[in-house]
């Protein structure tokens, strides 16, 4: 019996496994679909952000849901993503950087696990601030 997975891989351009990872995945532009079937990418599909602009919370984890991914790999995440996807039980692998192949590879072989929070977001909001480039609910 064949595994098959879809990963959606935060891209800061559309050029599938080969764009570059980016640093925060609500605001990628890109997400680069990769449908794996018994570890091994088969069909890689670019699809654009419709909140890379401008997102609430939860909107981007639901998009990636609706998509039908089952992880999501991105070079930056803050918790409270990190909490709305493990919700939707997508698996996150955050600290990721390089071309989305690479960080592709580096999570199927294991050396890419689990969330590393986003260090710039947890401070900003820790100290009760927000990003000036989205709105979040008060």
């Amino acid at each position: 019996m064949s595994s098959i997975r879809r990963v959606a891989i935060a891209c800061d351009n559309d050029q599938g496994l080969e764009s570059p990872v980016s640093g925060h995945f609500g605001h990628c532009p890109y997400f680069a679909m990769v449908d794996l079937v018994d570890g091994r990418a088969t069909t890689v599909n670019v699809v654009a952000n419709p909140a890379a602009q401008n997102h609430q919370p939860g909107q981007v984890p639901r998009f990636i849901a609706t998509a039908g991914a089952d992880a999501i790999i991105a070079g930056g995440m803050g918790r409270m993503a990190v909490t709305l996807f493990e919700r939707l039980y997508i698996d996150v692998a955050s600290g990721a950087s390089g071309s989305a192949g690479a960080a592709l590879a580096a999570w199927l072989d294991g050396s890419l696990t689990g969330a590393v929070p986003c260090a710039q977001s947890e401070a900003h909001h820790a100290e009760g601030g927000h990003h000036s480039h989205h709105p979040h609910d008060a």
